[in-house]
């Protein structure tokens, strides 16, 4: 049951991710074509992938619920990254 209710948390969240991953793919090159901006890319258009892969193996591998969430993660590295580089 969690598992189900987990999927339809991250496939909710899909509405309003259409709106910002849109929005952000136009932003994230107004500096230039920099490796942040492909990581802020990668981090963004991931999120569907990853609610696409959760919802395929959910009865092989029901932890797999959680695979979306990595987009977030994904998001932490991105701006570690950044910091990290910037001086």
């Amino acid at each position: 049951m969690a598992i189900y209710v987990m999927l339809a948390i991250w496939s909710l969240l899909l509405i309003p991710w259409m709106f910002f991953a849109l929005l952000g793919t136009g932003m994230a090159f107004e500096g230039g074509k920099t490796v942040d901006a492909y990581y802020f890319l990668f981090t963004i258009w991931s999120y569907p992938c990853f609610v696409a892969a959760a919802f395929l193996f959910r009865r092989r591998h029901p932890k797999t619920v959680i695979l979306p969430g990595l987009s977030g993660l994904l998001a932490v590295f991105e701006n570690a990254v950044h910091k990290a580089t910037s001086h």
